[in-house]
């Protein structure tokens, strides 16, 4: 088990106000709206003063006075001192409270479980990693365990305003479990999902692993400034996040992406249907580097991560087996370009990792089959990259929730 001190630039997180929200506070006039916006520049650059906020609201000073004194009230914002200057006196600038609330956000994945906290202000409190080794029986208390442990880390008692779970696959409401989940065969069973609702408690959602790591390569890794893109993960399983007018596309069930059961290249034997794993995956993912490698005569103890390193080294067997996983990428490559057309195709994962020592091969693969050079470029957070994801969309939803409770406290106060 290790903990992982939180800190640095990169912990501070952005996250836009959803487009529901106003639809789902009771009308209360302008007043309310007033205080959304300025809510939302404050937690887009703060501090700010009342000027400052008056000037990027389009609002009037007393209208902003008003609107900052509630939100005050509402314990949503906090007077956060005056600036050093050297003419006159300053302006009292203000800043969200980050007591207001927090987002949990829990990756699971097949060898461990990623946690970490964050305020509303969008500063990462606590981080936590744990060996992913519970029986699916104990999965739920596994995971409420190391939920209550990070929060415990970042000085929060009881529930999150809300925790994002991260995994793979497709979470289905009415089953309270996920599809298409083969790495995670635990995650399947009928109100699983439900039990961990409750043991965790507070606001909470699953979504998919490889949309929310298209959400933070896209927020603040290598896709940022872009408005079409697509994030690849080949690791234990693969799986594809996309990213339509700078919002992620799930489909009418939230299976888009799910690209493990694309039958792509020829018809292979039933190896791919075991634990209902799709062809693309069986092709494509970490074990197929080994399997292609033991082909070649490594033997059968290997990983992929030593496959790679052996082929950077000049290992035949290494490069005939990474030659032969790129030229199966490259039909995956191919598919999303075609279908999507994306300004960039990131590449992540622990296969995906190894883009340059993929891309001869894949490119020599693509020259032969399509007129198309999508993009190609690896991913900068790593295995970062769903966890931050899930802070980021959970951070969302964690300010609307507190947005919420605190109009009704002022209208309640009225």
């Amino acid at each position: 088990m290790t903990a992982t001190p939180p800190g640095g630039p990169t912990d501070r997180l952005r996250a836009r106000p959803t487009a529901a929200l106003a639809a789902a506070v009771e009308p209360a006039g302008m007043r309310t709206v007033n205080r959304q916006v300025l809510l939302g520049h404050l937690y887009d650059a703060s501090p700010l003063s009342r000027p400052q906020l008056a000037r990027r609201a389009g609002l009037s000073q007393p209208t902003v006075l008003a609107a900052l004194s509630d939100l005050e009230r509402g314990g949503l914002v906090r007077a956060a001192g005056r600036p050093e200057t050297t003419t006159g006196r300053p302006a009292v600038v203000y800043e969200p409270d980050p007591t207001a609330g927090s987002v949990t956000a829990v990756d699971i994945g097949r060898r461990w479980i990623r946690l970490a906290v964050a305020d509303l202000a969008g500063d990462r409190l606590a981080r936590l990693d744990i060996p992913n080794t519970a029986a699916p029986d104990d999965l739920v208390d596994a995971v409420g365990a190391a939920a209550e442990q990070v929060r415990a880390q970042a000085g929060i008692t009881g529930p999150s305003t809300h925790t994002l779970i991260a995994a793979p696959g497709v979470f289905q409401a009415e089953e309270q479990a996920l599809m298409f989940a083969a790495q995670l065969p635990a995650w399947q069973r009928p109100g699983l999902a439900g039990a961990l609702a409750a043991r965790i408690g507070g606001s909470f959602a699953i979504e998919n692993d490889a949309n929310l790591a298209a959400v933070a390569e896209h927020a603040t890794g290598a896709g940022v400034g872009t408005r079409h893109m697509a994030y690849l993960h080949v690791g234990t399983g693969i799986g594809l996040g996309i990213i339509v007018d700078g919002e992620t596309y799930q489909g009418a069930t939230g299976a888009a992406g799910e690209i493990a059961f694309m039958p792509v290249g020829e018809r292979i034997d039933d190896h791919a249907a075991e634990g209902r794993r799709g062809v693309l995956e069986w092709r494509s993912a970490a074990d197929s580097v080994v399997r292609y490698a033991v082909d070649e005569g490594l033997d059968d103890d290997v990983t992929a991560a030593e496959v790679f390193r052996l082929a950077a080294a000049g290992d035949p067997r290494a490069v005939a087996a990474v030659e032969t996983e790129a030229r199966q990428l490259a039909d995956v490559v191919t598919g999303v370009a075609a279908l999507l057309d994306p300004e960039m195709i990131v590449v992540g994962g622990g296969v995906g990792q190894n883009l340059d020592a993929l891309l001869p091969a894949l490119t020599a693969r693509m020259e032969q089959i399509t007129p198309m050079r999508p993009n190609l470029v690896t991913a900068s957070l790593g295995e970062e990259s769903v966890l931050q994801g899930a802070l980021i969309s959970g951070l969302r939803v964690a300010r609307d929730i507190a947005f919420l409770e605190a109009t009704e406290r002022l209208s309640a106060a009225t």
